[in-house]
């Protein structure tokens, strides 16, 4: 994905989107990114989560370090510098997912509602009782990882990115459908 396009154009759907509380000098600017990441940033913060992100994350931190609305779900995307494990930014969410009593004999719904989720990388920590969460030991090819959102209001994880500008992607056309049918 083209960041330097695809950004620009994330930011005039969202800021006419009347639901998101944004700044006016936000608004003004119509850019709802910040100056980008280098990438020694980039390496640094790497190493300190001991992983190597996908491309597309990447990509991604090099436009902008970080955005402030993703959609009306989840507000901003978080600085490369305040980016950590779930576990690690919110514990009780962990707990949470740990904990579900369910009875289940199905391992791939334990793996991809539960192992997924406790292991993964925050992207987020505002919006609506939503995270954005990606798995970095979900390699779908290409070294991309699965991406998704857990919400408090959604009965379970939902993983539907390929990749980090996939689920932008995703998310932009969401927001271009409602719109478009006057949502």
């Amino acid at each position: 994905m083209n960041y330097e396009s695809f950004l620009p154009r994330y930011s005039k759907v969202l800021l006419a989107t009347d639901d998101l509380h944004i700044d006016d000098a936000v608004r003004e600017s119509e850019w709802l990114g910040y100056e980008p990441c280098s990438l020694d940033q980039i390496a640094d913060h790497e190493s300190r989560l001991g992983v190597i992100l996908p491309q597309s994350i990447r990509e991604f931190y090099l436009a902008t370090n970080g955005w402030r609305n993703v959609d009306t779900f989840i507000d901003e995307i978080l600085p490369i510098e305040r980016v950590d494990y779930l576990r690690t930014l919110d514990k009780d969410l962990c707990e949470i997912v740990s904990d579900d009593i369910r009875p289940v004999d199905d391992p791939e719904w334990v793996e991809e509602q539960t192992t997924s989720v406790v292991r993964s990388l925050c992207f987020s920590l505002e919006g609506d009782a939503a995270r954005l969460l990606v798995d970095p030991h979900s390699d779908i090819g290409s070294g991309e990882w699965n991406v998704g959102t857990w919400a408090s209001w959604q009965p379970g994880m939902e993983w539907s990115g390929q990749s980090f500008a996939n689920f932008l992607q995703l998310r932009l056309d969401g927001l271009v459908e409602l719109r478009d049918i006057g949502g």
